[in-house]
């Protein structure tokens, strides 16, 4: 089926949160890239689904609390992030519009969009489903409560009583993540049963969904990593050195990473500077060369030619975007084995600078002993932007998993692919 107007798909795009959102943050950007593909390519309507914290009314609540407890109650559990997504009138208003539009694909947003899901899958519409999980969430929280660290509320933080955010962020923050854990698996399993393909940022968490299915799970499992602009293919890596790094301690994985950083600039006392940007939660200490210079709106400001990216990545977990961003820019990145999942293609190509973290004291005090490869590793970060991470190649691979070519994916295991 296609639009007798204009013969494209019609694509119904679903969104659990709202495109109009700060710009810094990651995933807003990566949905604003692909609805502006997606009306680039198909004609495309985006709807938003709102969750029962912004509905603000009372039989909302209700029916999102009632959605837990029946999953509850039957052993099918519902992830929390689920259920507040979950109000009965709103999905059933949604189902609706997308079925008397007759659209040819939906696009939903994330394992938040499972009650929507579950009622189009009742209608038994004759449409194709993709889901977009971005980050495979159990295996985040997973990560979380293996490292005790508590629940964000993100962007729902202020719209949340503070008694409420309190108790969820604090006492009751353990037992939250052990469970979502538990019930994201279930749900994502759930969900490559009920969909035609889903789609993950990481080639390493596709894998390991795959490993996970069971044999009824018939969605094609697929990686799409965003793409990357390269802002500037000259390579100047220029002395006296600096060191940056980029990470709010809001989020557990930065915050260890932090902690390292500061430590070994406290421990080895070198002379290059390292400067730390983002939004800081908590208090640091004043160490010796280590200057906190907070959020900055231009990158050009971090990505200065004496600038070496560090990404000390203590915990695995998705694509490490900012490694990225700092091959974009034509900087060169020193980062450990971990922080390579995903990106194992580059890895294997021999990118100079993936050292252990226990053996980074050395490039520390003396990067200019290391120059060479210090400009090895620009020149090859930004080529694999250029050439892997393009915006051309990105809008391949989404509208092969939108709308593939004689209902086949070719699912290949290079980088980037199916």
């Amino acid at each position: 089926m296609k639009s007798e107007l204009s013969n494209k798909p019609r694509v119904a795009m679903v969104v659990t949160r709202s495109l109009s959102e700060d710009s810094s943050i990651s995933r807003v950007r990566i949905l604003r890239t692909i609805r502006e593909m997606f009306e680039g390519e198909f004609d495309t309507t985006v709807f938003r689904v709102r969750n029962v914290v912004e509905a603000g009314r009372a039989r909302e609540f209700i029916a999102a609390s009632w959605m837990f407890c029946v999953g509850m109650a039957s052993l099918r559990f519902v992830p929390l992030q689920c259920a507040l997504f979950g109000a009965s009138s709103v999905i059933a208003e949604l189902t609706r519009q997308i079925a008397d539009g007759r659209y040819d694909v939906v696009y939903l947003d994330s394992v938040r969009s499972l009650g929507l899901l579950r009622s189009l899958h009742k209608r038994r519409l004759k449409i194709r489903v993709v889901v977009d999980f971005d980050d495979l969430m159990s295996r985040r929280m997973e990560i979380m409560a293996e490292n005790r660290w508590p629940v964000s509320l993100g962007y729902l933080q202020n719209k949340i009583p503070k008694s409420i955010r309190n108790a969820v962020e604090g006492w009751l923050s353990g037992a939250i993540v052990k469970y979502e854990a538990r019930a994201l698996r279930c749900v994502e399993k759930e969900i490559c049963r009920n969909a035609n393909a889903v789609v993950l940022v990481s080639p390493a968490e596709r894998d390991m969904l795959r490993r996970r299915l069971t044999p009824d799970a018939d969605a094609d499992v697929c990686a799409v990593i965003p793409s990357r602009r390269v802002v500037t293919s000259q390579i100047c890596v220029r002395a006296p050195y600096r060191f940056v790094f980029i990470g709010s301690d809001i989020h557990g994985q930065n915050k260890l990473s932090l902690e390292f950083l500061v430590d070994l600039w406290r421990e080895v006392r070198p002379s290059a500077p390292l400067h730390i940007y983002g939004r800081q939660k908590s208090s640091w200490p004043t160490v010796r060369n280590v200057h906190w210079c907070g959020y900055v709106e231009q990158l050009r400001e971090v990505y200065s030619d004496d600038s070496i990216a560090l990404l000390p990545a203590l915990r695995a977990g998705g694509i490490k975007t900012k490694m990225i961003e700092a091959w974009a820019y034509a900087r060169p990145v020193l980062a450990n084995p971990t922080a390579f999942e995903g990106l194992e293609g580059l890895e294997s190509r021999g990118y100079p600078l993936v050292v252990s973290e226990s053996a980074w004291a050395s490039y520390i005090l003396s990067p200019e002993a290391y120059q060479d490869n210090l400009r090895c590793a620009a020149e090859m970060g930004n080529s694999f932007v250029r050439e892997e991470l393009s915006m051309e190649r990105y809008v391949a691979q989404w509208l092969q998993i939108m709308w593939p070519r004689e209902n086949s994916l070719d699912c290949g295991e290079e980088v980037g692919a199916c």
